[in-house]
């Protein structure tokens, strides 16, 4: 397995996998497709502006993309602070259990 930075031939993956957060239940008053469509412009914008305050990784085995995390610097509401904040982790339901999304939140700290 392999975490690098995310490339713009992962977009489709990308935005794939994505679709597992609205599957995991979504805040009261809002239906699937209205946070599926918002995670979508999320973390497309993510792609297609990059910012030096936020990061988009990817975990790939043999040219599948298994996984990612999209973190962001933020400031902390209490200190004011700069901290990282994870926006967005998911891993491809059959990659569940090997460990990807530890080792995505450790390259991200890193």
């Amino acid at each position: 397995m392999k975490i690098r930075p995310v490339a713009a031939s992962d977009r489709s993956s990308v935005l794939q996998l994505a679709r597992r957060l609205a599957e995991q239940g979504t805040p009261p008053h809002r239906d699937q497709q209205q946070v599926r469509a918002a995670d979508e412009k999320s973390i497309g914008a993510a792609m297609d502006s990059p910012s030096p305050l936020a990061e988009l990784l990817v975990a790939e085995a043999d040219g599948q993309v298994l996984g990612f995390v999209h973190v962001k610097t933020v400031l902390d509401y209490y200190t004011q602070e700069q901290i990282g904040h994870v926006s967005d982790l998911v891993v491809a339901a059959h990659a569940e259990g090997l460990g990807l999304g530890r080792a995505l939140l450790d390259a991200a700290q890193s």
